[in-house]
């Protein structure tokens, strides 16, 4: 048997993560400016301004000439209205003369 610990690599070794002061992982470099961004877009645009947004993407998504564009158009107001759906992990199992059957599980079911 050996007296060396296993090394961990830098990672928490509960999570796999890295752990704070790990030099490969120095964090997010944008971090404080995206936050400046966000900061700016939230002083800046109310209410109103979102109501006035979405009123031109259901325009779009009603008059649009070509398919692309509604599509696009309507995915964008259903994220933001309704949320973006669960991701789903989907695997296909292949049987000798049975076919092709997929199975679709979601976030949270066995």
């Amino acid at each position: 048997m050996s007296d060396v610990a296993p090394t961990t690599f830098g990672r928490d070794p509960k999570t796999g993560q890295f752990a704070r002061g790990n030099r490969a992982s120095p964090g997010n470099p944008h971090i404080a400016k995206v936050a400046a961004l966000k900061a700016a877009i939230m002083k800046t645009v109310g209410p109103e301004q979102m109501v006035g947004v979405f009123e031109n993407l259901l325009e779009l998504a009603h008059g649009a000439k070509n398919d692309c564009d509604k599509i696009a158009a309507s995915r964008v107001i259903i994220e933001y209205a309704v949320g973006k759906p669960p991701s789903a992990d989907v695997s296909v199992e292949l049987s000798e003369g049975a076919g092709i059957t997929f199975v679709i599980k979601r976030e949270g079911s066995p």
